[in-house]
């Protein structure tokens, strides 16, 4: 029953992180050079921003629901870090919020300032982003190795506390690492699928009908050219993380304990079932973000896409947990 529970939260926790980490990067990218020449760019990024902090907030409150009464693995990897670490997590957090708030709330005001003063807006989204990359995914992989395993760490430290020297001797694991850059790339694909679904919102609801807002002194053909452009993009750069995936996910499978690897090789049904399944999915995903690269954009194909991402996520966490 726990395991019932915990999954779901668990994938959405891991995505509200994705989209928070990774969404000012799309921003960034989106609102790079003149954007004005692709109206939507602009619109996008703006609401990419804004949907970023809402992810951080939210992944912060299901991260909370994961500490559920019974889930003595969990606590007892917690109880392995000294209380100034969490003190500072929190504050990196914090410090990462504030500035997620600050680049979306000036996301308008940078179109209208000099190259200069763009360049500093960026770097705004550029320094949570990285201050969320850089200390977050390595600190719950390392918790979550040492969840499934109590001994992972005895290598390292073997009793007490895991202080600072020892937590970044855990970080340069060939396991951490490779979960670590499976983050990463992950962050960066559920950034892209967001935007995408935002772009998708904008599409009239029937045939014919005009987009519910249209942009000054354009027609409404050159309004929906710009969107396609935007979105087989968008869908082109969801493709490629995509397909990165599979060195990443070839190195993680090299990394892992012979028992681990045999679970999700056949050793466990269940494990093996999700690891194809998810596999599957990834497929999947692909094949349909293939027709929105090359200029075929509709509200069905993108929120396929979306529920495809989210049966990846679920099948891979039931695969590692397994």
């Amino acid at each position: 029953m726990l395991e019932l529970f915990v999954t779901p939260i668990l994938a959405m926790h891991l995505l509200a992180f994705n989209l928070a980490a990774a969404g000012p990067l799309v921003c960034i990218w989106l609102g790079r050079g003149k954007h004005a020449i692709n109206p939507w760019r602009n619109r996008v990024g703006g609401w990419l921003a804004w949907l970023s902090c809402g992810a951080m907030v939210a992944g912060m409150l299901l991260g909370g629901l994961l500490l559920l009464p019974g889930n003595n693995p969990l606590y007892a990897a917690l109880s392995r870090f000294p209380a100034k670490t969490y003190w500072y997590a929190a504050i990196e957090l914090a410090f990462s919020l504030a500035c997620l708030l600050a680049y979306a709330a000036t996301w308008q005001w940078r179109g209208r300032q000099r190259p200069l003063a763009r360049l500093l807006h960026s770097l705004l989204g550029l320094l949570a982003v990285t201050n969320l990359l850089y200390h977050f995914p390595p600190l719950m992989v390392v918790i979550a190795k040492i969840s499934a395993n109590p001994h992972w760490a005895t290598e390292v430290v073997a009793s007490g506390p895991i202080e600072h020297k020892a937590f970044l001797k855990l970080m340069l694991r060939g396991e951490v690492l490779a979960l670590s850059t499976h983050f990463v790339v992950a962050a960066l694909v559920v950034a892209t699928l967001a935007a995408l679904w935002l772009l998708a919102r904008s599409l009239p609801q029937a045939p014919g009908k005009l987009p519910p807002k249209k942009v000054p002194h354009e027609e409404p053909q050159a309004v929906d050219l710009d969107r396609q452009q935007l979105a087989g993009r968008i869908a082109l750069l969801a493709i490629t993380g995509t397909l990165l995936q599979i060195p990443v996910g070839i190195w993680i499978l090299t990394t892992l304990p012979p028992a681990s690897l045999q679970a999700g090789l056949g050793g466990n049904i269940v494990a093996s079932l999700c690891f194809a399944g998810g596999f599957m999915a990834a497929l999947a995903l692909v094949q349909q973000l293939l027709p929105i690269a090359q200029g075929d954009f509709n509200r069905p194909a993108a929120k396929r896409a979306v529920w495809l991402l989210g049966v990846t996520v679920v099948m891979m966490i039931v695969t590692l947990r397994g």
